[in-house]
């Protein structure tokens, strides 16, 4: 059936916002094939909107560099027991860059600036700053050349839910929980097509 708006979406940022209190859940496994060997790294979702999913990335580390154009996905949401698999196509931002930088706070901005993403020892990064960068480095608030905005556009989504364990009790007196298994995983599958988005359930 035709899927009314990005449901997603809709349904991500539900599972956001009922693990928010885990940091943790931000995150989500970035995969991407690299000179025909699989690569992965915890890519950071800084905002959902029309459907994008935006990251943020040093162009100086390997990660940007390899990044093929077609990625995939792997989200978890312990507490509401869901799991997003994503295949997608990413692309370089490259309007709008100021009000992204705005959002993160100084002490990250310090490391577009400063620290070299790939390596252990700082003191080796300080070495191989340039004379522009240690110039920029004064005011840490003015953006960094190595800031990018990743923007990740899906086009086939598959939401697993597990189903909330029963908790019933038993017949003796003494009051006692007995838990009940997982029933099986319900998916849906959301996926882009002739230039609009359709849903099915799966399971």
């Amino acid at each position: 059936m035709n899927a009314n708006g990005l449901q997603w979406e809709q349904q991500i940022e539900k599972s956001r916002m009922s693990n928010q209190q885990l940091e943790f859940c931000q995150y989500f496994t970035l995969s991407y094939i690299y000179e025909n060997e699989p690569e992965s790294f915890l890519g950071r979702c800084r905002l959902i909107q029309n459907g994008n999913i935006y990251i943020y990335l040093d162009r100086r580390s390997k990660n940007y560099k390899q990044l093929s154009q077609s990625v995939s996905l792997l989200w978890h949401f312990p507490l509401s027991k869901e799991i997003y698999q994503i295949k997608a196509q990413q692309n370089s931002l490259l309007d709008n860059i100021e009000h992204h930088w705005s959002l993160i706070d100084k002490e990250e901005k310090k490391g577009f600036h400063t620290k070299f993403p790939d390596q252990i020892l700082d003191q080796i990064a300080e070495k191989q700053l340039t004379d522009v960068e240690k110039f920029n480095m004064q005011d840490k608030n003015n953006l960094s050349e190595n800031f990018k905005v990743i923007t990740i556009s899906p086009y086939d989504v598959i939401q697993i839910k597990q189903t909330m364990p029963q908790v019933i009790a038993d017949s003796r007196t003494k009051f006692e929980s007995i838990f009940r298994p997982y029933k099986e995983e319900q998916k849906i599958h959301y996926y882009f097509k002739e230039n609009q988005w359709f849903s099915n359930q799966i399971i």
